[in-house]
C-alpha cells in the first residue's frame, strides 16, 4: 500500500528534483529507486540523500537487479549516502548502507559522520549536503 500511495502522490504532485530520507524512508527509497531502473517505477528523482540506510528486506532481489541494471549502464540519480560507523540501528557494514551505495554505482557519493544513527547538522555536513545538491 506504501508504493502504491507514493506513486499516487508522485504523479499527481510530482515530480519531485530531490528525495530527502532517513532511516526507514532510506530503506523505502532504496526500493524506489530500483523500481525506477528495473521497473519503470515513477518515482524517479534527479537525485537523493540517503542517511542511515540499510538492507532493504524482503525487496533485497530489486535492489541486486538494480545493482545490475547500473552495471549494465543503466541510467541512476546521484546518490548521496551519509551513514555513520557507530550505527547501533542500522549498521553500514556488513550489506547496509555501504553495499547499497555499491550497488548504486559511480553515482553514488559518500559522507561518514560519528553521529550514530542521527542525521548530522554541523557545518562540515550542512556544506557536504549543499555542494552535492548544487554543485561546488
Amino acid at each position: 500500500e506504501t508504493i502504491k500511495l507514493i506513486e499516487e502522490t508522485w504523479r499527481n504532485s510530482g515530480p519531485f528534483d530531490v528525495i530527502l530520507a532517513h532511516s526507514q524512508g532510506a530503506i523505502l527509497t532504496t526500493v524506489l529507486l530500483a523500481k525506477a531502473v528495473t521497473e519503470g517505477f515513477i518515482a524517479r528523482p534527479s537525485k537523493a540523500i540517503l542517511f542511515g540506510n540499510a538492507w532493504p528486506q524482503p525487496f533485497g532481489d530489486v535492489v541486486l537487479g538494480m545493482g545490475e541494471a547500473v552495471q549494465a549502464g543503466a541510467a541512476f540519480p546521484p546518490t548521496l549516502h551519509v551513514y555513520a560507523l557507530n550505527d547501533k540501528i542500522n549498521p553500514p557494514v556488513g550489506g547496509g548502507a555501504i553495499k547499497i551505495k555499491e550497488l548504486m554505482g559511480p553515482g553514488a557519493e559518500t559522507w561518514v559522520h560519528e553521529e550514530g544513527h542521527g542525521i548530522p547538522d554541523d557545518p562540515a555536513s550542512l556544506d557536504r549536503y549543499a555542494r552535492f545538491l548544487f554543485g561546488p
